[in-house]
């Protein structure tokens, strides 16, 4: 018996805010607009059903002599077409969507204009993954 292996997707889209936006951005990201987590990443983690990923993360780096902050996103899953059929549901939800017009806005306010990129997606390359579960260094000394 062979054992199936599931392709890893990931999707990525950077953007940059100001600095002194950090806070603002990170709550409308996580408890959405209104600050109740009905949108934002506070609702997705109580509808693990709505979106069809396994994991998304969040990084960001201060922009060296600047006073902005470049930020990405990266969402994993195994299938594209499932991922998209669960945003277009999402989206399509006309409670959803008036929340995420009004996540989008205030969003979009916090971004430096032009600088979203479009939405990436990235597929692994078998054979070039590594992952340590319990990851030591040796004492080298």
């Amino acid at each position: 018996m062979t054992e199936e292996k599931t392709m890893r997707i990931i999707e990525t889209a950077t953007w940059r805010i100001k600095q002194a936006d950090h806070n603002k951005f990170l709550q409308v990201a996580v408890h959405g607009p209104f600050g109740d987590d009905t949108n934002g990443l506070g609702w997705q983690a109580n509808h693990p059903e709505a979106i069809y990923y396994s994991k998304t993360r969040n990084f960001c780096r201060k922009i060296e002599n600047s006073d902005e902050e470049e930020w990405i996103f990266i969402d994993e899953y195994d299938s594209v077409e499932a991922y998209t059929k669960s945003h277009e549901h999402l989206y399509g939800a006309e409670q959803y969507q008036e929340m995420q017009t009004e996540g989008y806005k205030r969003t979009m306010e916090l971004m430096v204009p032009g600088s979203l990129t479009g939405h990436m997606v990235w597929e692994e390359v078998p054979g070039t993954n590594l992952e340590f579960k319990d990851h030591r260094l040796k004492n080298w000394e």
